[in-house]
């Protein structure tokens, strides 16, 4: 029988994207020259335009993946058809603040730019909220022990980076957000 499971609250979706070091000193001087930021050259199109691209997202993607944040804010829950089977706080994926921990977590390392020497790494932050992940999978009978949840930390602040249920993957099956802001990030 099919059980999914929900995320509500804020998050952020990444964009890492590689740009050719030549490709990056012609957009740093154009920057320089208008005189505006990295959050302005890539949030107003018209800048990346006189590049020849109609988005930033037509540039060179390395990855795209989900962060849902971890507070007291978020939560989680698991329904079969429309009875709610489990619902949560994000934060209790933590397990500073109890005795045991209740959940099976791991932990989400992040990879160095291994092409530093001819590309920049740019990493575009969509900061979103709403419906931020629906998820299905399959089984009979629903036990909290076969899910287990990927966290990365950045900074101070962790985020719930991926779901996995009988060491698979859950595949996206629904996403419903407004997104409330973005930043762009060099490195």
């Amino acid at each position: 029988m099919a059980h999914i499971l929900n995320l509500f609250g804020t998050g952020i979706q990444v964009y890492e994207l590689l740009i050719s070091n030549h490709l990056f000193e012609k957009f740093d001087a154009f920057r320089l020259e208008k005189q505006i930021d990295w959050n302005t050259f890539f949030f107003e199109l018209t800048y990346l335009e006189v590049f020849g691209f109609d988005h930033w997202n037509k540039l060179e993607i390395l990855q795209h993946y989900s962060l849902f944040e971890v507070n007291s804010k978020n939560s989680i829950e698991v329904k079969r058809r429309n009875k709610t089977l489990l619902k949560i706080k994000s934060i209790e994926l933590n397990s500073n603040n109890t005795l045991f921990p209740l959940f099976e977590c791991f932990e989400i390392k992040q990879v160095s730019n291994q092409y530093a020497q001819v590309c920049k790494k740019i990493t575009i932050h969509q900061y979103e909220t709403g419906l931020f992940a629906k998820y299905e999978f399959n089984q009979d009978d629903f036990s909290i022990e076969e899910l287990s949840f990927g966290i990365q930390t950045i900074g101070k602040t962790e985020y719930l980076h991926s779901i996995m249920h009988q060491s698979t993957s859950l595949k996206l099956v629904k996403r419903d957000t407004m997104i409330r802001g973005g930043a762009v990030l060099l490195g």
